[in-house]
């Protein structure tokens, strides 16, 4: 994949070379509707256009032949009872958004992945293959599985290896000093995550958008969710002040380059889809404030300055939502909603009680510290649903 660092950008990741948004392209979910909307259609609708240059269009037209009748939507079609077919065709229903592209709806383990970094999963996986029983079905599906997984954790760490690289390379010929010096930096923390544990907040963050852009483009889904991002960054951001490493506006900085990059990422989806779903609704859900396992408020600094950031950026992704309880400080809720005010419609508000009995009613045996902890929005603000990992 084409990799660029922007001018002036400290927290990197691109899905292509054709601009800040450029969309992937996935044939194995559904080809017929490019076919008809390429070469027009695309560029002219009045909601979500993408502007085409003539050799992605020539590469394209190359493999039509090739995926019809084999994508996921042809196989899904002929599965439907003619009947449903009818109904779907007159527009009764649609599942457009999800027939011919990904499902998502993904909230992963970020904790995990800046506490132990990819290489510990690698361990863990590879601790797995030694217990195999060889002897067995299962045993050989699940070989076939985890080799599968190393090799995605291995793919994973040589394309963010390889923004090391790139950023070295602009390095050597910047003759501003300020700017060399932040490349060397995105350099040296995309050589460390997400292979290995986050050692600072920086990298903590690059971690997340590394890892909103790879499921993205692994899934070309909706709603991949970071989930509590001041839950999960806290303790770095808390070290790093007490260090002085960084101080608390080159964190701010950084956040908002967060949410600006989530911002960049787009999916390119047929005309029906986006006039249900239109304004590139990604819907990634960032979730702040709430409880700590203990039943603790949870709130904390990161709190205040990812709201900053929704003031600062005011784009229409991240989703942005708000755990609140009885005990959430009155200056966190008048700060939510000097940010409402703002008329973005975000954050959105959640009252954790509420939301908590939701979930034991569901899960009943779930201990009560672990849906404090870990329940977060998956959605979108206007139909979001509890999710708990």
């Amino acid at each position: 994949m084409t990799q660029i660092i922007w001018e002036g950008e400290l927290i990197v990741g691109n899905h292509g070379s054709n601009g800040r948004r450029s969309a992937p392209v996935f044939p194995e979910f559904s080809i017929c509707w490019l076919e008809e909307e390429l070469d027009e259609k695309l560029e002219t609708r009045e909601q979500d256009t993408f502007i085409v240059p003539e050799k992605v269009k020539e590469d394209l037209k190359s493999i039509f032949s090739y995926w019809r009748g084999k994508t996921v939507y042809d196989k899904y079609r002929a599965m439907l009872p003619d009947d449903t077919k009818k109904a779907r065709d007159a527009y009764m229903f649609t599942r457009d958004l999800f027939e011919r592209f990904g499902y998502g709806h993904t909230a992963y383990d970020i904790p995990k992945l800046l506490k132990v970094g990819l290489k510990g999963i690698k361990e863990e996986i590879n601790e797995k293959l030694l217990d195999l029983d060889l002897t067995t079905n299962e045993g050989l599906d699940k070989k076939i599985f985890y080799e599968a997984a190393l090799i995605c954790c291995d793919a994973v760490i040589d394309y963010c290896k390889r923004y090391s690289k790139t950023a070295l390379d602009l390095a050597a010929k910047e003759k501003d000093p300020v700017r060399k010096k932040e490349l060397e930096k995105i350099a040296d923390v995309c050589a460390w995550v997400p292979e290995n544990p986050a050692r600072d907040i920086w990298d903590a963050i690059q971690v997340v958008a590394f890892m909103q852009l790879i499921i993205q483009t692994e899934t070309n889904g909706d709603s991949v969710s970071p989930g509590r991002l001041d839950q999960y960054f806290y303790p770095y951001y808390k070290k790093d002040i007490e260090e002085g490493r960084y101080t608390k506006e080159q964190v701010q900085e950084l956040l908002d380059c967060l949410w600006i990059k989530i911002n960049e990422i787009v999916k390119v989806q047929d005309s029906e889809s986006v006039y249900i779903h239109p304004g590139f609704p990604l819907t990634p859900n960032v979730t702040i404030g709430g409880l700590t396992p203990e039943g603790e408020d949870a709130t904390n600094e990161l709190s205040f300055l990812m709201l900053n950031s929704q003031e600062h950026i005011r784009l229409t992704n991240p989703q942005f939502t708000v755990r609140v309880h009885e005990s959430t400080p009155n200056e966190f809720k008048l700060r939510v909603a000097e940010v409402v005010k703002l008329g973005t419609g975000m954050p959105a508000i959640f009252g954790d009680e509420r939301c908590m009995e939701a979930i034991q009613r569901t899960f009943p045996d779930i201990p009560i510290e672990r849906v404090r902890d870990n329940w977060r929005l998956v959605q979108c603000s206007t139909c979001c649903r509890p999710c708990l990992k």
